[in-house]
């Protein structure tokens, strides 16, 4: 046991020693340019703060003064006050708002015949195209049934739009279709 006890501290003191080989101390080497550009920024960033404190000191109580104030601020507690117990407010006035009359209607002028005859013509023309494309269509199985819906979607179309001036008429057909 003794024995065990002796090796076991022997060996724990042999490997705590300290090496005997020489420790290199390797240090970042840089070029001359390098370094004097290194110099060159700590003494811009020294010139800034010196510049920075001699402000500082010339403006000192101002900078107390808001500290001072600022740790007022902080310790001061909002005193709540119930709604019930608040003075009640006046209500503002209303300012009046000036509006502009409307601006009148200017008269319209009536389209030309020839460009009546041409929307009418178009007009006829989806129709009758409807008709051809759902001619197998169930329901319109019935003789002239097709014909009666396009008179009857032409009929609400004209109601709408009734002095044809413009092409609204044949947008409305085209989304009824």
């Amino acid at each position: 046991m003794k024995i065990l006890i002796l090796c076991s501290l022997f060996f724990i003191f042999s490997c705590a020693h300290k090496s005997s080989k020489p420790e290199k101390n390797y240090s970042a080497s840089y070029s001359s340019d390098t370094e004097k550009e290194f110099e060159s920024i700590e003494n811009e960033r020294a010139r800034i703060l010196e510049y920075y404190r001699e402000l500082r000191k010339r403006n000192w109580n101002n900078y107390a003064k808001k500290s001072i104030r600022n740790k007022n601020k902080r310790n001061r507690y909002k005193r709540v006050v119930p709604r019930s117990y608040k003075a009640a407010k006046t209500p503002k006035r209303r300012r009046i708002k000036k509006v502009a009359p409307p601006p009148k209607p200017q008269p319209v002028t009536p389209w030309p015949d020839e460009k009546i005859k041409e929307v009418q013509i178009e007009i006829a023309q989806h129709l009758t195209f409807y008709c051809m494309e759902q001619r197998k269509n169930p329901r319109y199985k019935a003789k002239g049934s097709c014909k009666q819906y396009t008179n009857n979607l032409y009929d609400k179309c004209y109601t709408k739009h009734s002095p044809i001036r413009s092409r609204r008429i044949i947008s409305c057909i085209k989304s009824g279709i």
